[in-house]
């Protein structure tokens, strides 16, 4: 295959983003990569976003035919749009950009020229996360090591889980049906990059930045200390479903995947008990003591009674205890 020869999908979840999606869609019309398939899902966003993507699109007429605009009936979140989005893609492979971040123009170029020489089912590259005040250095993981470190990097939180800015080939998902689950509002990376790169027989690297993510986004709505805990309670149960969908996905693929997957399960679960005390939910607390309880003891041992978050767990265990009954007591009084 030589470049252009293969066609390589965009797609863009889009949501309340007006504010950075031209900067956004100009990165992506500006490709030096000719052969493209350019989708932007549009999640019922609320603002101006789909009208700015459209009036952008009108600088760059040579790019009208390959971009398409998908509009989702109702809102069902951005794990359903990258669902969608592979389902309808045409192309060879299939690379993602949130809508608030931006490639650079020569990205797809560099990313397909390694996969031609490599012949690659993934090849990954820098980025660069971009903040209000400073920007850093992210690499996708450490290619000196073998791929099954790779992995257990990317299961144990100390590799990228993100599958933005990767050049994936599409039929890595198709064949492996791998899909987010679309029930979960966070966590839809962590699910999915660890199977791509599971399933991928070949991973390749790009050693320049690709990608940038864009940290400065404000949010011009003030949130309350309370509204920030049930906020932060609510996105850890989320991470505890997500263990147990990767302990379903790596059940027959080796004991040190599954190993590392409990061991967070049981740091997640005692975190988010934390939190259902701190919002006072009792409800949320006892299905999670279930899955406390579903954890081998060889995990729960692992971290110790030193560790703070078993300390801050008994303390807010006996807090949430008296909070319960003093409640209970107002409702006979």
């Amino acid at each position: 295959m030589s470049m252009n020869d293969y066609k390589v999908t965009i797609a863009v979840p889009v949501y309340g983003v007006e504010s950075y999606v031209e900067k956004c869609a100009i990165s992506l019309f500006e490709q030096t990569y000719s052969n493209l398939e350019i989708l932007f899902i549009n999640d019922c966003t609320p603002d101006k976003s789909v009208e700015i993507i459209n009036k952008t699109l009108e600088k760059y007429p040579h790019r009208k035919a390959q971009v398409k605009i998908y509009n989702q009936p109702v809102n069902k979140g951005c794990p359903t749009a990258r669902n969608l989005a592979v389902q309808i893609a045409t192309g060879d492979f299939i690379l993602f950009v949130d809508g608030d971040d931006y490639i650079e123009i020569d990205s797809i170029s560099s990313l397909v020229t390694e996969q031609i020489a490599s012949n690659a089912d993934l090849v990954v590259a820098h980025c660069l996360i971009e903040t209000n005040d400073s920007t850093y250095l992210l690499k996708y993981c450490d290619m000196n090591k073998t791929k099954e470190d790779i992995i257990k990097d990317c299961l144990d939180d100390k590799a990228s889980q993100s599958v933005c800015g990767i050049l994936i080939k599409k039929s890595i998902y198709i064949n492996n049906n791998i899909k987010a689950n679309e029930s979960f509002h966070v966590g839809e990376d962590w699910q999915v990059a660890p199977l791509l790169l599971y399933h991928a027989k070949k991973i390749a690297y790009v050693d320049k930045v690709i990608y940038h993510y864009q940290l400065s986004r404000s949010n011009s709505i003030t949130i309350t200390s309370q509204e920030s805990v049930t906020k932060k309670k609510n996105q850890l149960i989320c991470f505890v479903k997500t263990m147990n969908c990767l302990l379903r996905s790596f059940k027959n693929k080796g004991q040190t995947y599954l190993d590392i997957i409990y061991r967070k399960k049981a740091i997640l679960v005692q975190d988010a008990m934390i939190y259902c005390c701190k919002d006072r939910d009792e409800e949320s607390f006892k299905i999670l003591v279930l899955e406390l309880k579903s954890i081998d003891q060889k995990y729960l041992s692992a971290l110790g009674n030193t560790n703070p978050l078993v300390l801050r767990m008994k303390k807010n265990y006996y807090m949430l205890s008296v909070i319960l009954y003093f409640n209970k007591l107002k409702k006979l009084i």
